[in-house]
Order: structure tokens, then C-alpha cells, then sequence
């Protein structure tokens, strides 16, 4: 294997910062093993006695689970029993790995001080923490389907294996729609912006459309339709509305959602209902509360106004030197919302959802007549009993 050396100099000391990289084939491309020398480390940082035993601790275990994957990976690539891992293999292999890292980096990243901390953003420990995170975010849809269109079969719903995981009936009857509710990975989510709109929606929306399988697995859910509703009268889409702008960006009552059926016509809901986030995460409907702790969970960040925040907490930075591996700052607040969209089941004396209905289209609109718009869709399969 090819060996090379990264050197790190850290200006106000003379000490040389080396650590070792392994490159491999893997997958068809070459992947980096990084090598933490501990000792390496506490000098470069400039760990005091004060703040040694707990440093020390932290950097030994970072260590070891670089370690274990790198083992991990040299097993996928043993020639003695044909194993080679597959990009699906790959993107298990480093979700695991991240989520095992995440929780360490944090902790390091608390007990250090200000000098310190400018100087562990600098590491190549964190710069490839920070590259197997995008790699891992670009290619995390091939596990959990982020877009703003989705297939399904009226009236049946069950699990389904997507690449590691099992992907929820909830999550199969959900799209996500407006502004890239995830970051790197969800960029397919543009595809649903009005050209007039794209790169200014200022919300992410969403929607779970609410199939009779999926009311059949909330049967023990009180509540989840107001008394005087059948829910066979209503077409009920839940959505979760979010923005990073203002408060009244995320109010619904500041658009106008419609759906959309084939035939062209347009439908407002009959009745929206204001849900609570505990609400939606007794049923399962946060797609937040499903992501691995190292996409839904910022990374340490103040001190430092370096960069500007991706929705997770970390980005290339584009401020003074903000650039590959290092943490972006400026957390900003989340504002979200959550809503019971009741369209009338019936129009114009038709179901709106029948056998020979292709699709379903919901539209935020920001007002009428803007071609400021943002669309989820549903295209339907039907099947026979």
C-alpha cells in the first residue's frame, strides 16, 4: 500500500504535526485511512495538566475507532476470500463509523479552550471526520429517500429494505418539498421549486399523505382526527413546515397550500389544524428523529465567527479562511410548524383519489398569481387485491 505523510505546522511553535494517511482501493476509487499518534496530538493542541485527563481519554478512543475502521475496511478488501465491499457496503461502513466518532468529537471539542479549539479545527482528524461526513451525506439518499416525489400503491404499506435500513410505511407516503430540508443530500429537493422561486423558497415543507395502511397502524392514536370528522370524507396530508428566516415563513396561514389532480383542478383544504411537535413524534412522522446523531446534531460551535451554518452545523465555511475541515459557526434559530391539511375526499361529485388516479400534487404557494411555488408529489400504482 502507498504511504504518505501529511505535515501540520503550527505557526506560534516550531512543532511539527505528522500524521499518517493509508491509501486503499476501495469501490473502485482510493480511500484514506487516517493513523492518530495520541502524544502527536497533545502537543500539537497544547494540552495543559488541567485539562489533560480529560483530553488524553477522549483522543485514546478516537483513536481506537479509527482503528476499527480501519480493520473494517482492509477486511473488505481481502483477496483471499474474494470480499469487496460495495458502495451500499461503504455507506454502512462510514454511517457506523460516524455515529460511533460524532459523540467523541464533541466531548473533545468542550474541553478544550479558546487557542485550543482554533487549533483541533485544524487537525486532519476533523478534516477527515469532516470528508467521510459529505461523502456520507451525498450519498445517504440511497438509504433514506429524500426527494420531493415518491411511488406508492394505495392501500398497502409495509417496511422496505432500502440499502442497511428498513425505510418506515410512513416514510414511503412522505415527500419533501421548498428549500433542501437536509442539506447536502436532499439538493434533489430543487427539483420541486418553480424556476421564479429556485434558490429563494424560504421554507422546507414536509408532507406525509395519510393512505387508509397508514391510518390502520394509528388505530391506538387518540386524536388523530377531530371527532366530528369521518375519515373517509377527507384527504388529510400532515406537514412539517420549517424555515431559518422568521417565524411568520413557517405560519401557514402565510400560504396558500393546494392540491393539485390530474385533471388540473385545485383544491384548498376544507380544515387545517395546528399539531404540536410531540404530536407528530408519537407517530412517527419526524424524519429528524429517524437520522443518525451526526446529521441531526450540530457539532460544538462558538467562539468563532468563521463561517455561516448548514442546516447540521458544519459547511465549507465563507468567511476568513473558512475552508475543508474545519467547523462552520453562526447556529441560527429553526423555526417550525406543524400542521393536519383536511382536503374534501369528494370534487365535482368525483373521489379525489380512485383506481386510474396517476398522482397528487401538493403546492405552497406564496400568494396568488407568484410563480413562486414549491410541489410535493405522490404518483400511484394500483394494484389488485
Amino acid at each position: 500500500m502507498k504511504q504518505r505523510a501529511h505535515n501540520q505546522f503550527k505557526l506560534k511553535t516550531p512543532v511539527m504535526f505528522i500524521i499518517l494517511f493509508t491509501a486503499v482501493l476501495l469501490s473502485g476509487c482510493e480511500e484514506q485511512q487516517i493513523h492518530i499518534n495520541v502524544e502527536n496530538y497533545l502537543d500539537f493542541l497544547e494540552i495543559t495538566d488541567e485539562n489533560q485527563p480529560e483530553v488524553r481519554p477522549l483522543l485514546t478512543k478516537a483513536s481506537e475507532i479509527v482503528e476499527s475502521y480501519n480493520k473494517s475496511i482492509e477486511t473488505g478488501l481481502d483477496q483471499s476470500d474474494k470480499r469487496r465491499y460495495s458502495r451500499e457496503d461503504l455507506l454502512e461502513l462510514k454511517t457506523e463509523f460516524l455515529e460511533q466518532l460524532h459523540p467523541v468529537m464533541i466531548e473533545i471539542d468542550e474541553q478544550l479552550d479558546d487557542s485550543q479549539r482554533f487549533s483541533w479545527r485544524r487537525t486532519e482528524l476533523i478534516y477527515y471526520y469532516n470528508e467521510t461526513r459529505e461523502y456520507v451525506l451525498k450519498n445517504f439518499n440511497s438509504a433514506i429517500k429524500i426527494s420531493y416525489e415518491t411511488t406508492v400503491s394505495p392501500g398497502r404499506s409495509s417496511q422496505v429494505q432500502r440499502g442497511s435500513r428498513l425505510q418506515s410505511p410512513f416514510e414511503l407516503w412522505t415527500v419533501y418539498f421548498g428549500l433542501p430540508m437536509y442539506s447536502f443530500y436532499t439538493g434533489n429537493t430543487s427539483g420541486s421549486i418553480s424556476q421564479r422561486g429556485r434558490n429563494s423558497f424560504p421554507i422546507s415543507i414536509q408532507a406525509t399523505l395519510m393512505d387508509k395502511s397508514l391510518r390502520d397502524l394509528e388505530k391506538d392514536k387518540p386524536n388523530s382526527l377531530p371527532s366530528d370528522v369521518e375519515p373517509e370524507s377527507v384527504v388529510e396530508i400532515r406537514v412539517h413546515v420549517s424555515s431559518r428566516l422568521h417565524p411568520n415563513y413557517s405560519d401557514i396561514n402565510n400560504w396558500i397550500p393546494f392540491i393539485r389532480l390530474p385533471d388540473g383542478s385545485e383544491i384548498e383544504p376544507r380544515r387545517i389544524i395546528e399539531q404540536d411537535e410531540e404530536w407528530f413524534k408519537e407517530r412517527n412522522l419526524l424524519i429528524s428523529s429517524r437520522l443518525p446523531s451526526f446529521l441531526s446534531t450540530p457539532l460544538s460551535a462558538r467562539n468563532s465567527q468563521q463561517g455561516r451554518q448548514g442546516l447540521f452545523g458544519m459547511g465549507r465555511g465563507r468567511g476568513s479562511g473558512g475552508g475543508r475541515g474545519r467547523f462552520s459557526e453562526e447556529i441560527s434559530q429553526v423555526y417550525n410548524t406543524y400542521y393536519q391539511l383536511l382536503f374534501p375526499a369528494q370534487w365535482s361529485n368525483k373521489p379525489v383519489i380512485a383506481p386510474g388516479t396517476n398522482y397528487l400534487e401538493l403546492i405552497f404557494l406564496e400568494e396568488i398569481g407568484s410563480e413562486s411555488n414549491a410541489r410535493g408529489t405522490w404518483k400511484f400504482v394500483w394494484r389488485t387485491p
